[in-house]
């Protein structure tokens, strides 16, 4: 653009003049408080031989507390979830066997029946 350019866009001058003479916005204020103790936001599953089969599998993409906070469903309604994961979410879970354990864990333990 050039000098005579500029006076064709007189409000969008108007503007660049307007923001570039405004002070910085001071920085904001870091809130401290009280650490939240771990315990608080850990989640546990009930103990179970396939404890760890669902932690292995589930917890690279999402947390315990996601399992936890499900409403209790029967198992049909489990296995879909979790074919699910493994079919749009891309769960890491090796075959359908494993599959089919982790379904029986959740349902035994979020089930609804």
């Amino acid at each position: 653009m050039t000098g005579t350019s500029l006076l064709r866009y007189p409000f969008a001058l108007l503007l660049v003049f307007y923001a570039c003479s405004r002070p910085a916005e001071p920085a904001a204020r870091v809130r401290t408080t009280d650490p939240i103790p771990l315990s608080a936001v850990l989640t546990e599953l009930p103990e179970h031989p396939d404890k760890m089969l669902v932690m292995a599998n589930c917890l690279p993409c999402h947390s315990l507390a996601y399992i936890a906070n499900q409403p209790p469903m029967k198992r049909e309604a489990w296995k879909k979830t979790v074919r699910k994961m493994i079919d749009v979410f891309g769960a890491p879970v090796p075959d359908t066997a494993v599959a089919e354990r982790i379904t029986d864990y959740l349902a035994s333990i979020r089930g609804s029946e």
